[in-house]
């Protein structure tokens, strides 16, 4: 509603690609391009798109962030010293039933694990501790982080254990976030753009063993990693190091203009789609 496709609509240049603001395609004949990876769009979701799909190597997003001198410990942000803190701050539009259904199967076979979401408005945090109890877990072990500046906000990632991602609708910029931070993130791609974003961030983070086939394994795979903290700590300390393309602005700034000039050419020569 609020991103003016009607403008492009118009046609105010003779090259129009979309990228990043949209998980998806336009299905529009006036945006000619999209530009993606091979996590994000694979071979059978590109038939579907009415772009011509321009594929950047090895990332769709790298980012530098103000992340905090000062690493908050557990009880500055009202967690218990001892807890196992399965962490997601994804909006709650992309909580569905069967990612919080994966959640409490991990805090069911995990006693000493916690489940960190953002604050939210009154009425979804009790829907959320009631869908718990439901499941038979104690609404007790549900914490709600409160806003903070975005230094901060990032800062607190590193008290956390592993990022869960959601299903249906990935993390996308909150996932960046995470593994900027130095937190691993587990995810489960399906048949969407907006549901293999956490995939692609996996790969380009240098992750790929927490890109789940299923959810099965995506339950067993945070299990497991709760119960093996030095597999956690060999994440982290890849995170760490900063070397995966995901990190990597400079070279995917060159990447996005290599694709810039393809799309150009194309046009140039008569072969835009």
């Amino acid at each position: 509603m609020y991103t003016r496709p009607s403008v492009l609509a118009l046609r105010p240049a003779p090259v129009q690609a979309q990228f990043m603001g949209y998980a998806d395609t336009m299905g529009a004949k006036f945006i000619d391009y999209l530009l993606a990876d091979r996590w994000l769009i694979n071979d059978e979701l590109a038939q579907h798109c009415s772009e011509q799909i321009v594929y950047l190597p090895q990332a769709f997003v790298s980012s530098s962030m103000p992340l905090a001198d000062t690493v908050p410990n557990r009880r500055d942000c009202g967690l218990p010293d001892d807890a196992v803190v399965f962490c997601c701050f994804n909006a709650y539009y992309k909580i569905d039933p069967p990612v919080f259904d994966a959640w409490m199967q991990i805090l069911q076979q995990v006693p000493e694990g916690i489940l960190w979401l953002k604050t939210g408005p009154a009425a979804a945090m009790d829907n959320l501790r009631r869908e718990a109890r439901k499941r038979g877990i104690e609404p007790s072990r549900l914490y709600f982080a409160d806003n903070l500046p975005e230094p901060e906000y990032l800062a607190r990632y590193r008290v956390a254990n592993l990022f869960l991602d959601t299903f249906s609708y990935c993390a996308s910029s909150t996932g960046v976030c995470a593994l900027y931070a130095g937190l691993p993130l587990l995810t489960r791609p399906g048949v969407s753009n907006a549901s293999r974003m956490g995939a692609s961030l996996c790969a380009a983070a240098g992750l790929g063993d927490l890109i789940c086939t299923d959810t099965d394994s995506y339950v067993q795979t945070a299990v497991d990693l709760a119960c093996q903290p030095a597999r956690l700590a060999e994440h982290r300390q890849r995170l760490a190091t900063r070397q995966a393309p995901i990190f990597d602005i400079k070279r995917f700034a060159g990447c996005l203009e290599t694709a810039y000039r393809q799309m150009w050419a194309q046009y140039q020569q008569g072969q835009a789609p």
